[in-house]
């Protein structure tokens, strides 16, 4: 009997045993679980507070950019008026204006160079330019730890940078460098975040003739066809001057820029670009844009490189140099298309010339708390006294507008009745 107790005792010491390490090893094991759930959630709350935080920052720099325009307003509204901005206790004279935006600071005095656009628009600064917030019929504002605490901007531009939508399928570069020689014009569209494919692009042939046959639609993932026409002439020139061209000069040209998939160039020679032929003895410029469209050749983009790129070889104005102001790109997507970006740099045989007062380059940075967002932006100075047309008619849609154009193909013009042809079928 006593040797049967105590093996009963033994063994329900051994099971205790056995039971309490179960316990030990399911606590730990639980432990273990509910650190590593505390240690993901307490990552995700840290990556969501940085990312609100740089989110918050972002916007304060892009306040900034805002800023910045208004600035550019005023400034250009000085060069025309002379008037002051804005009126009351913060108004900054035209003189203080322009000073601040040429040289970073104003006629009298000094500020901190990242506080010039705070500055002009009478923003308190102090070092920074804080962010409030509040309604515009609020009488007080609300304190945030939000700010700006650099902008800067300059109007001299190693490019120029746009888009090219479905609303927006032409722009007019003005081609100013403040007089330095260039003879080159590099122009680069379609990159990977326009979501580019070159699948559908045609292939160059030389043997048909034209070489490329465009097709009626074009699509939207595809680089578009772009339509460049040159604009330029010397300080002094006539009219006349459009039509004619004199050797290896002319003040017009027009090229059809037809993305392909292999076989394509990315140079255009100055006489390509000019395309001389001789009409009734004289020296006139074709327009590529109707006979000779010129193939591309493009890729599919990786990183923030460009589909397509072509460097054109411009021929010389008549009767001098390039003269600043009157010398522009014009630049146009053929067919409706998506959202592309393309960028315009202007070269004296392959070094870069920057383009002056074309594009205002913003430089901003934003702070909220103790995250910093620094983001560069592009302003177009754009002269709204000098709006250039995407076409020639436009319709407005209402009830009863319409359009009606004759055409007529012969080998003998001629019209009726009184030099006045007869419409009445259009």
């Amino acid at each position: 009997m006593l040797m049967k107790s105590a093996r009963t005792v033994l063994e329900g010491r051994k099971k205790g045993a056995v039971s309490l390490y179960i316990v030990l090893f399911a606590t730990l094991l639980i432990t273990v679980i509910a650190l590593g759930f505390t240690r993901i959630m307490l990552n995700e709350r840290r990556q969501v507070s940085d990312s609100d935080l740089s989110q918050t920052a972002y916007d304060s720099a892009m306040t900034g950019i805002e800023d910045a325009k208004l600035a550019v307003l005023r400034y250009n509204e000085c060069l025309s008026t002379d008037a002051q901005y804005p009126s009351g206790s913060t108004t900054r004279t035209c003189a203080d204006i322009t000073s601040v935006m040429r040289t970073g600071q104003p006629t009298a005095g000094s500020i901190n160079a990242c506080d010039g656009i705070a500055y002009i628009l009478g923003r308190p600064t102090n070092n920074e330019t804080p962010i409030q917030e509040g309604g515009a019929d609020s009488a007080t504002f609300e304190q945030t730890d939000q700010a700006y605490t650099c902008v800067r901007v300059s109007d001299d531009t190693i490019d120029f940078l746009s888009t090219f939508d479905a609303q927006t399928r032409a722009r007019l570069i003005p081609l100013r460098t403040g007089g330095v020689e260039f003879n080159q014009i590099v122009i680069s569209w379609s990159r990977a975040r326009n979501n580019i494919s070159t699948a559908s692009l045609p292939t160059n042939s030389t043997s048909s003739n034209p070489p490329i046959q465009l097709p009626e639609v074009w699509a939207e993932s595809a680089p578009p066809v772009l339509s460049a026409t040159l604009i330029q002439t010397a300080k002094s020139f006539t009219l006349s001057q459009f039509e004619t061209a004199s050797g290896s000069t002319t003040n017009r040209a027009g090229l059809l820029l037809v993305p392909v998939r292999g076989g394509g160039a990315n140079t255009i020679a100055a006489s390509a670009a000019a395309n001389f032929t001789n009409v009734g003895g004289v020296l006139q410029t074709n327009d590529q844009k109707i006979n000779n469209p010129f193939p591309i050749s493009c890729t599919n983009p990786v990183g923030g490189d460009y589909s397509c790129s072509v460097t054109i070889n411009l021929p010389s104005p008549v009767g001098g140099s390039r003269h600043d102001g009157t010398s522009f790109l014009m630049l146009e997507s053929v067919y409706p298309s998506g959202t592309h970006d393309f960028q315009v740099r202007a070269q004296n045989n392959g070094t870069v010339v920057p383009l002056v007062g074309v594009q205002v380059a913003v430089d901003s940075t934003g702070r909220n708390a103790d995250s910093l967002r620094r983001i560069e932006g592009r302003i177009e100075v754009v002269d709204t006294a000098y709006p250039y047309p995407e076409w020639a008619v436009q319709l407005n849609g209402e009830s009863g507008a319409s359009f009606c154009k004759n055409f007529i193909v012969t080998t003998n013009n001629w019209i009726t009745g009184q030099n006045v042809y007869d419409y009445s079928s259009c």
